[in-house]
C-alpha cells in the first residue's frame, strides 16, 4: 500500500470546488493535488500527460449540494445566537443556499472562523471515507510556507 502526503487545504478545495468546468486529479505516487481545466489537451501540455486516463493520477469527486447542505444544518445547531441563527435558517431555504449561508458568516467573524474549521472538518471525514476506497494511505498536511514544503521532504 502507497502512503502519500497530501495538503489538506488542495484536497479540501477540491472536494469543494463547484467549478464544473475544473477537475481536480490526486496524483496516487506524489500526493499532489493538480487542476484541470475544462478545455485541457494532453498533446498541448509540456508534460503530455491524460491525467482522465493515466492511472497514477485518481479523479477526485466533488460535495454534491445535498452534503453541502447537509453540513450546512448540522452546523446550525452550533449557534447560540438567536438572530443569527433565524438568518442562517432562512438562508438555507431555495436557491443559491449554500453562498448565501456563508455570506451571513462572513459578517460574524468569530462564527465565521468557527464554521470554516468545522466545514474542513466535515470534508476531511468525507476525503478519508473516500481515501479507505482507493490502495493509498493518507497523510494530511498543511504547509504554511516554502520552508514547511522543504521540511517535508527532508530525512532529519
Amino acid at each position: 500500500m502507497n502512503r502519500i502526503k497530501v495538503e489538506s487545504q488542495d484536497i479540501i478545495e477540491a472536494f469543494e470546488s463547484n467549478n464544473p468546468g475544473i477537475t481536480y486529479f490526486l496524483n496516487r505516487e506524489s500526493g499532489e493535488v493538480i487542476k484541470v481545466a475544462e478545455d485541457f489537451c494532453p498533446d498541448e501540455t509540456i508534460s503530455g500527460i491524460d491525467y482522465f486516463s493515466d492511472p497514477q493520477f485518481i479523479r477526485i469527486p466533488k460535495i454534491s449540494n445535498r452534503e453541502g447542505l447537509r453540513i450546512r444544518e448540522d452546523y446550525l445547531t452550533r449557534i447560540k445566537n438567536e438572530d443569527l441563527y433565524d438568518k442562517l435558517e432562512q438562508t438555507l431555504l431555495g436557491r443559491g443556499a449554500l453562498k448565501r449561508f456563508v455570506d451571513i458568516l462572513r459578517i460574524y467573524p468569530t462564527y465565521y472562523k468557527d464554521w470554516t474549521d468545522f466545514k474542513n472538518q466535515a470534508i476531511i471525514k468525507i476525503i478519508k471515507a473516500w481515501i479507505e476506497e482507493l490502495d493509498i494511505e493518507l497523510d494530511l498536511v498543511t504547509f504554511t510556507s516554502l520552508e514547511d514544503i522543504i521540511g517535508q521532504d527532508r530525512d532529519v
